[in-house]
């Protein structure tokens, strides 16, 4: 059985057209919290979508608009019709060093009007095109902050970071230092939960280094399907159920 399809209702399922490469930044907007405008950070953008950051929370498969202040930076310069966007909630967190909010969101207006916008003023501010090749992913990532244990498969490093989110498609990690993107690793999970340690071999799809926090984060994809991995298919279930139950 598809993991995703055991896991998730036909009302909860999601796919998030995520750019395959996106670009950091540090640009503060507006969003609607609570019928009232609160300060929010654009700390990563793609064409298709933004990692951001609050003081305040956000849910998963949460609608709500971002708004743009056209006389601050980077604005400033720039015309734009639409100084408001609307946004979709594709997955929520907390960090524990710093209590602040992080949220992945995807674009849900037409192309008329985030053309119209700001964000196409910023995306392009950036380098970004929107003709760039995409791809697909379809899984829900569920928080699990978590150790994890890597080396390379060639051996030529190793270390320990930790797991932020994972889903069936492999995991966001943290660490001290970034990883070289394309590089193979083997992953150690585990033991958590009265599950014995799982193994899995991952490639870090990308890598980008947190100046606020002096610690990397790297995007790890499993290069086996979890369907091949009984552990790690059960470890993975595992986490996404005791999440969907609060338990975790």
């Amino acid at each position: 059985m598809v993991f995703w399809r055991k896991l998730i209702s036909k009302k909860d399922y999601f796919i998030e057209r995520r750019f395959s490469g996106r670009k950091n930044c540090d640009v503060s907007v507006q969003r609607m919290y609570d019928s009232a405008w609160v300060d929010v950070t654009i700390k990563n953008i793609s064409p298709y979508g933004l990692g951001l950051e609050s003081e305040v929370p956000f849910k998963d498969g949460q609608i709500f608009e971002l708004k743009a202040d056209p006389v601050k930076e980077p604005f400033g310069k720039v015309l734009f019709k639409k100084d408001t966007i609307s946004v979709e909630t594709v997955w929520a967190s907390k960090r524990r060093i710093d209590s602040k909010f992080t949220a992945g969101v995807k674009f849900i207006d037409t192309r008329t009007h985030l053309k119209d916008s700001w964000i196409l003023s910023l995306i392009e501010q950036t380098g970004l095109r929107v003709d760039h090749k995409i791809h697909w992913r379809a899984y829900i990532r569920y928080p699990a902050f978590l150790d994890v244990h890597y080396d390379s498969l060639n051996g030529n490093f190793e270390g320990s970071g930790k797991m932020i989110n994972i889903s069936a498609g492999g995991i966001a990690l943290e660490t001290a230092s970034t990883l070289p993107v394309h590089t193979n690793l083997n992953l150690r999970l585990g033991p958590e939960f009265g599950l014995q340690q799982v193994s899995a071999v991952g490639e870090v799809c990308w890598s980008s280094y947190l100046e606020a926090t002096k610690t990397a984060m790297q995007g790890i994809a499993f290069q086996f399907p979890i369907s091949e991995n009984k552990l790690l298919y059960k470890y993975v279930e595992t986490i996404a159920i005791m999440c969907r139950e609060k338990k975790y």
